[in-house]
């Protein structure tokens, strides 16, 4: 029901809860306790029902029904939100959050909505794709303060973006100005963001 691309991995989700994950895995970002990579979709065991994937580009994202988050992959830039900058060859749960209700990942970061309409921010912030007017990385989840309440979020290699309940559209990163969110003037109502790379498609 669902496929997520990293650089040179792919993540599968079946209509079951089931997650599949083949291609590179040398930081572990398939989720089989090894680092071989594989050519051919495998099962990871032991998971919760998942109902949402994403894939950066050496860290895997899942989401369970219950709202709680996994992670697994490259770790060096804190994209996987435990607190350190160590790989993950399993899926881990993050603690301490609210109840998830969307994921994205960028290219070394990472982004979560929950069910309150709050974004929460982890990973690289070399231009300021985290969202707190800064460029300091995070190694664990951080709520983004000041920002109006969020209703879709996409995120590109060094960029996110943001839809509030209005329809309106917010972007941080890329340029050092852009390290808080920026409503984008001329654009509202928006329903469906993407973002990937350095594009954006509204």
């Amino acid at each position: 029901t669902a496929v997520g691309a990293g650089c040179s991995h792919t993540v599968l989700l079946d209509s079951c809860g089931f997650v599949w994950t083949f291609g590179r895995n040398i930081e572990g970002q398939l989720g089989h306790r090894y680092i071989n990579n594989l050519n051919e979709p495998k099962k990871i065991n032991g998971l919760p029902t998942i109902i949402a994937i994403a894939a950066g580009n050496s860290h895997t994202m899942l989401l369970d029904e219950k709202g709680h988050v996994w992670t697994f992959g490259k770790g060096w830039d804190g994209q996987l939100g435990h607190g350190d900058a160590n790989d993950l060859k399993v899926p881990k749960r993050i603690n301490g959050l609210p109840r998830i209700i969307t994921i994205t990942a960028g290219g070394e970061h990472s982004l979560l909505l929950d069910e309150n309409g709050f974004v929460w921010t982890f990973g690289q912030n070399n231009y300021g794709q985290l969202g707190h007017d800064n460029e300091n990385g995070l190694h664990i989840p951080k709520k983004i303060e000041n920002l109006a309440l969020i209703s879709a979020i996409a995120a590109g290699d060094y960029n996110s973006i943001f839809v509030d309940e209005s329809g309106f559209i917010y972007s941080s990163g890329d340029r050092p100005d852009f390290c808080a969110p920026k409503k984008i003037a001329n654009i509202c109502q928006a329903k469906l963001i993407t973002a990937k790379g350095s594009c954006n498609i509204v």
